[in-house]
């Protein structure tokens, strides 16, 4: 009796000897996961910061020196200034649609996607298919903006270097998980230029992996052939913002 005792604390001893090194690791790795959101969310900063003062900002500056020749009657002064006004405000309008996009808040992740499938299709000669059949019209979680700023992100790198002919996105929601599903028939992405790409600072991938990781999710890259991107991140249901429905009525 007394060596089952003994067996027995000795087998507690370490059942809670494991479940303190798994809490363990666990904080570590959130720990890290959370520095590195926070580390790629600054060189994402930094990105916004230069895209706007050699973006918008010299524009203005343009305007700003040709009003001189405006205020002398030149017309072409006048040309020249309503150009760089417009080109202007259509890189501040792009910067505000990353930021905050309004059909986002406006009409639920499924019209955010069907708008963005229809804009690539738009702009480029890729042939792009969304299904979102599994993903109620009025649905409204907290992990939209996370998803559709990976579908965001995970496209436009496809636009860019995938060489591909069709773009495939897929959401579906089961009322506790939010998944998506990039898929392109392009070249693929070996996993040493994943590597690559962060050191050179294209932080892209590795910003929405993070993200999703730290929100308790998934991100796996398969590839070649073509490259498929597949996420799942928990998501709760949750209500328009005053803000939004107010502005409606």
């Amino acid at each position: 009796m007394l060596f089952g005792l003994a067996a027995g604390s000795v087998a507690l001893s370490w059942i809670q000897q494991s479940k303190t090194r798994t809490i363990t690791a666990l904080a570590r790795e959130r720990t890290r996961l959370l520095e590195e959101v926070i580390s790629l969310e600054k060189r994402e900063r930094q990105s916004l910061s230069e895209r706007l003062h050699d973006g918008a900002l010299q524009y203005v500056l343009v305007a700003r020196r040709d009003m001189e020749e405006v205020r002398d009657g030149s017309v072409d002064g006048m040309d020249r200034v309503d150009f760089a006004l417009a080109e202007s405000s259509r890189l501040l309008r792009d910067v505000v649609r990353e930021l905050h996009p309004e059909v986002l808040a406006r009409a639920g992740l499924k019209a955010a996607m069907t708008s963005l499938a229809d804009g690539i299709a738009t702009r480029t000669e890729l042939a792009v298919h969304l299904d979102a059949d599994s993903w109620p019209d009025d649905a409204r979680t907290d992990a939209d903006h996370l998803i559709y700023s990976a579908a965001r992100e995970i496209s436009t790198n496809a636009i860019k270097h995938a060489k591909a002919d069709n773009l495939r996105f897929t959401l579906a929601y089961n009322g506790f998980q939010a998944t998506l599903r990039i898929a392109d028939d392009g070249v693929g992405i070996p996993p040493e230029r994943l590597v690559h790409s962060v050191e050179d600072g294209h932080i892209g991938f590795a910003s929405v992996c993070a993200k999703v990781l730290a929100a308790g999710g998934a991100f796996v890259v398969t590839s070649p052939p073509g490259t498929t991107v597949s996420i799942s991140v928990p998501a709760k249901r949750t209500q328009r913002s005053p803000e939004v429905a107010g502005a409606e009525n």
